[in-house]
């Protein structure tokens, strides 16, 4: 902490941004969605004040658009979040690749999965979150995903139902 009592602000984004999440801090980087567009800092150039401290940055593409909500969880190499249901689609539910940014995990649902306000938890091989939607779809409730070796992925190891 600064004792000195001033304190300045090293980096910002610029880009007139709402967030509705707190972030996650791992692997030396701040994971966190605005509005759309979900973020990882490396906290190591943050800290240097380098111009770009971006490890990466995943938009989401036209149609899949609406704001992320609920804080990430990471764990095991992966970060996972939610979209909320005020956009073009009715929630969304993503797993990245916590270092390259990599979409390696969506979930919508058949009509969306409604709002998924809460912080996904990662263990023992599953990754479990809850939503709800005011129009009472049937997807609303808690998920569950269990890990499986993927045949599309040349065998990694990614989240299914």
């Amino acid at each position: 902490a600064d004792t000195s009592g001033t304190q300045e602000r090293i980096y910002s984004i610029s880009e007139g941004v709402t967030w509705y999440m707190s972030p996650a801090i791992a692997y030396d980087n701040l994971y966190f969605g605005a509005e759309s567009t979900f973020y990882a800092i490396d906290l190591t150039r943050f800290h240097n004040q380098d111009p770009n401290p971006f490890r990466w940055r995943y938009d989401a593409p036209p149609g899949e658009a609406s704001p992320f909500v609920g804080s990430p969880a990471v764990a095991n190499g992966y970060v996972y979040a939610a979209m909320d249901d005020i956009g073009e689609i009715d929630g969304a539910f993503y797993g990245f690749h916590a270092f390259t940014g990599e979409r390696i995990f969506y979930y919508i649902g058949n009509n969306g999965i409604g709002s998924a306000q809460v912080a996904p938890v990662v263990a023992e091989g599953y990754v479990i979150f809850a939503s709800y939607d005011d129009n009472e779809r049937l997807e609303q409730g808690v998920y569950c995903f269990k890990k499986k070796t993927s045949t599309r992925r040349g065998g990694k190891q990614v989240f299914a139902p």
